[in-house]
C-alpha cells in the first residue's frame, strides 16, 4: 500500500513525521511530493511524481500545501487531514468538500469546533505523565476522560490557585490521576491508533467517491480552489482559477472576484 502526501515531512515539523512513521510502522510507503511541483498543478501531473500507483491521497494543512487541480474527480481515494483543532476553522470545513474523507480527530465536528479544547498539546501533557488542569466544560469526557480521573477541571479562574496548592500538597492524588491519563492516552490516542483508525475507515470505504464536490459544476470546484490558494498568499494561482470561473456562474464568480481582490490587496 502506498500513501501520497501532497506536502513534505518536513513542512510540518510534528504531526506529518510522527503520522508518516505510524504509517511506515505498519509497512505503508509513505511518499511525500517534490517542492518542485507547483501549488496548482493537475492531479495528473502528481501522480506522475509517485512511484507506484496511491491506495490513498493525503493532504495535510502544512507550510507547503498543494491543492492539485482535479482532486474532485480523483479514482484515487482522498483524505483531507486536519489532525489539531485550531487547525480546522470555517474555512477549512469549505475546502474539505473537494475530499472524499476529512479526518479530524476530534468528538465534536458536528459543531465545528467552536468550543474544542482537546488540542494536541492537551495530549502531549497528558502523554508526559504531567497532571492536566483544564477549564469545564471539556471535550476531553467525550473522548473517555473523565474529570478528576484523568484530569482536574475548574469553572471559574479564580479556583486555579486553590485547586493547585491542593494537588502540589497531594503528591499520591496528583500521581494517581497523571498516570490514569497517560495510560488511557498511549492506548488510545497516539500516532499509530490513529493510523489504524484512517485505514479501518479507508478499508471500509473501499473505493467509493464521497467528496461532496464530485457532484458540483466545475465552477463551483475551481471557486473552492481559488479560496484556497486566495487564503495562502498564491495569488497567482487564484488568477488562474478566477478565468476558468467568470462567466460559468454568477454567484461563483462574484465570489471569486471578491476572493481574488482580498488576496491581490493582502500582497500589496
Amino acid at each position: 500500500m502506498t500513501i501520497l502526501c501532497l506536502c513534505r515531512e518536513q513542512h510540518h515539523w510534528k504531526l506529518i513525521p510522527g503520522y508518516a512513521d505510524a504509517f511506515r510502522r505498519r509497512g505503508i510507503e509513505f511518499f511525500c511530493v517534490d517542492d518542485s511541483i507547483p501549488f496548482d498543478a493537475s492531479l495528473q501531473d502528481v501522480l506522475r511524481t509517485c512511484p507506484s500507483t496511491p491506495s490513498a491521497i493525503f493532504h495535510f494543512e502544512s507550510a507547503h500545501p498543494l491543492f492539485p487541480i482535479g482532486l474532485k474527480r480523483s479514482e484515487v481515494p482522498t483524505v483531507c487531514f486536519h489532525p489539531d483543532t485550531y487547525a480546522f476553522t470555517e474555512r477549512r470545513i469549505r475546502w474539505s468538500a473537494v475530499f472524499d474523507h476529512t479526518a479530524v480527530f476530534h468528538p465534536v465536528f458536528e459543531e465545528r469546533f467552536k468550543l474544542a479544547d482537546a488540542n494536541l498539546r492537551v495530549f502531549e501533557v497528558l502523554a508526559s505523565g504531567a497532571l492536566l488542569f483544564t477549564a469545564m466544560p471539556t471535550e476531553l469526557a467525550q473522548l473517555g476522560f473523565q474529570e478528576g480521573v484523568h484530569f482536574v477541571g475548574y469553572r471559574d479562574p479564580a479556583e486555579i490557585s486553590t485547586i493547585v496548592r491542593t494537588y502540589l500538597n497531594d503528591e499520591p492524588a496528583r500521581s494517581q490521576i497523571a498516570q490514569a491519563a497517560r495510560a488511557l492516552v498511549l492506548a488510545e490516542h497516539t500516532y499509530d491508533r490513529r493510523v489504524e483508525q484512517l485505514l479501518t475507515r479507508l478499508a471500509q470505504s473501499g473505493q467509493k467517491k464521497m467528496a461532496p464536490a464530485r457532484s458540483w459544476p466545475d465552477s463551483r470546484a475551481r471557486l473552492v480552489a481559488l479560496d484556497f490558494y486566495s487564503a495562502h498568499g498564491l495569488t497567482a494561482c487564484a488568477a488562474n482559477q478566477f478565468r476558468h470561473i467568470v462567466g460559468h456562474g454568477f454567484r461563483e464568480t462574484i465570489q471569486g472576484a471578491s476572493l481574488l481582490s482580498r488576496s491581490w490587496l493582502k500582497s500589496l
